[in-house]
């Protein structure tokens, strides 16, 4: 876990009588104890799950240290804690709002939740992650470990930042909820620079009945909202909406992985090929032509893949003709 990095100074005590500038000297102190107690009173604090009475996050028993890490509610400035869940179940009812104004003594780049070691993390509302000026939270989600909303709600979970950062969801293990809402992607309200989101969907899984980009009616013409599939992900994103802005696409990072989504708005093979022709389906973040992927129809819907080049197939083969050998010499020995 990547903890938000701060910096806090303990002011010298010491009284120096003898030497000149000392009510510079002064000044600097008290200075240095006004920014160590803005410091100290928002610091962030590392929950760590250890479910020592039962599986409710709202239980302060359950954390160490003893609370529960602190949220939040739309529009409230409070500290953006860390939750980090590992080998265990976890149920909260009710939503997640990581959604807070600036403070300037929390800046950085930290994962808000991490699991990790076969985690579940199951809640019953909407949870919404969006970074704010200078400060970006990530939700890290490992192999094997999970992630599910029972909302069915096509507003489950928001992601996103109006500021000059990107939130990133990284996902090796399984992420499910009704569905995505891309949050906050208007004119920056820092720096001009526009931030957004980006879910890095690394061998794990995601689903969404419904996945929208973006929910403003307008939106900064350099916000981003990608996903982006590696190492044999999958990526079930439903009804696909407002998939409108140049830098929003569906990238395959490497020759392996799966997109599925709904037939709806893409009825047709035709459809579908304009999407990947004008970028909204890339390979190695780049725009190719449709001829590149595999294009089936399924149930209400279509998956789509790269098409592994003829050294890839000749590799695969390869390794299968290796494979049989191996088992010949061994019944042979049998």
């Amino acid at each position: 876990m990547r903890p938000l990095l701060y910096y806090s100074i303990n002011p010298m005590t010491t009284k120096i009588t003898s030497l000149p500038g000392i009510r510079s000297l002064r000044v600097c102190g008290i200075a240095a104890a006004l920014l160590f107690s803005a410091s100290a009173s928002a610091q962030v604090i590392q929950y760590e799950w250890t479910g020592a009475e039962d599986n409710n996050w709202n239980n302060a028993a359950n954390w160490n240290p003893s609370g529960v890490p602190a949220f939040g509610t739309s529009g409230a400035n409070v500290s953006p804690h860390t939750a980090s869940i590992s080998n265990a179940s976890v149920n909260l009812t009710g939503g997640m709002l990581l959604s807070f104004g600036y403070d300037p003594a929390n800046v950085g780049v930290f994962d808000a939740i991490s699991l990790t070691n076969n985690a579940t993390l199951q809640i019953s509302s909407t949870i919404r992650i969006r970074s704010v000026q200078d400060t970006t939270r990530n939700m890290f989600i490992e192999a094997g470990s999970s992630f599910i909303t029972t909302s069915t709600g096509a507003t489950s979970f928001q992601v996103g930042s109006n500021d000059s950062t990107i939130t990133t969801v990284t996902v090796q293990g399984t992420l499910q909820a009704g569905g995505m809402l891309g949050d906050s992607l208007p004119t920056p309200d820092f720096e001009s620079t526009p931030g957004g989101y980006l879910f890095d969907i690394d061998g794990g899984s995601v689903s969404f009945a419904t996945t929208n980009f973006r929910h403003q009616a307008s939106r900064h013409p350099d916000a981003i909202g990608q996903f982006h599939i590696s190492n044999g992900g999958s990526a079930s994103l439903g009804t696909i909406m407002r998939l409108d802005h140049p830098n929003f696409y569906i990238n395959f990072a490497d020759a392996s992985g799966s997109l599925n989504f709904s037939s709806t708005g893409y009825g047709t093979l035709a459809a579908v090929e304009g999407l990947i022709n004008d970028g909204k389906i890339r390979f190695g973040n780049n725009t190719v032509d449709s001829s590149l992927f595999s294009i089936n129809a399924i149930e209400d819907g279509w998956q789509i893949g790269v098409i592994p080049e003829p050294s890839t197939y000749a590799l695969m083969a390869g390794i299968a003709t290796l494979i049989g050998v191996a088992l010949f010499k061994r019944r042979r020995q049998d």
